[in-house]
């Protein structure tokens, strides 16, 4: 089976190329983005939702604005046209993260480290006994870092299922520290034969991010697609199939 693309993206690129991105937008998008009052958060939404639908259209051989999305009971997206080619976004500062897959449910999470956050009381309210233990010995100046690994990879394995917080934080375990490759969860409430069906792996991020992947099955790899950020299809990657870059140049 295919490996797991991952890209990274910039939210903050020129403005020629927010606007380009912002071309790409159907009106539901568009009346989002406008709901939203500080401008960075608009920037940083309208930007997300236009490399995204750039990143599928790329792997579909489409135009970004004819793709359809249709959302699950819990508000997990999908390709209206195309449920067979799995995806999920998440964005968080200046940075965003999509993981792409062929008929492999997927979640990714990427989180940005601030200063100022109550990283203990976040983990006293939310995350299970094994993982508050496990944690309890993580020295003060690592322990945002750690809190974040914990976090971004419960995250992704909800957004993977697509139950969002409709299963409690506390009710299943992540491993803690370096996860180069895929491991299965530590502990569940419910349901044991659950953690080995979604293993979890981290996504190296630049400094200030920490970033995880969970996916369905076992046996699967991720890779990152580029070294650098999406910058748009003939500027970041060739075409499939050779073609060059057919819906940029578009009016």
């Amino acid at each position: 089976m295919e490996p797991i693309q991952l890209w990274r993206i910039d939210l903050n690129p020129p403005e020629p190329r927010q606007t380009e991105l912002e071309r790409w937008l159907c009106p539901e998008e568009r009346a989002r983005a406008d709901r939203f009052i500080p401008p960075e958060i608009r920037r940083r939404f309208t930007c997300a939702r236009g490399s995204l639908r750039e990143v599928l259209a790329w792997s579909l051989g489409c135009r970004p604005h004819d793709l359809r999305f249709a959302y699950g009971e819990q508000g997990k997206p999908v390709l209206a046209d195309q449920p067979e080619l799995r995806f999920n976004l998440s964005h968080s500062g200046e940075r965003a993260l999509v993981g792409v897959s062929w008929q492999r449910e997927l979640g990714v999470d990427l989180e940005h480290l601030r200063a100022g956050v109550d990283f203990r009381g976040l983990t006293a309210r939310f995350f299970s006994e094994p993982e508050r233990r496990a944690l309890s010995e993580v020295p003060e100046p690592l322990f945002p870092r750690e809190f974040l690994r914990v976090w971004t990879r419960k995250e992704a394995y909800l957004k993977a299922r697509g139950t969002g917080l409709a299963l409690p934080l506390a009710d299943f375990a992540v491993p803690l520290g370096e996860l180069p490759s895929p491991r299965e969860l530590t502990w569940t409430r419910d349901r044991p034969e659950e953690a080995a069906r979604w293993p979890i792996q981290e996504v190296p991020c630049e400094e200030g991010y920490v970033g995880a992947l969970c996916a369905e099955g076992p046996e699967w790899h991720a890779e990152p697609v580029l070294p650098r950020f999406w910058a748009g299809p003939g500027v970041a990657v060739e075409m499939p199939n050779g073609c060059q870059d057919p819906w940029l140049r578009t009016p």
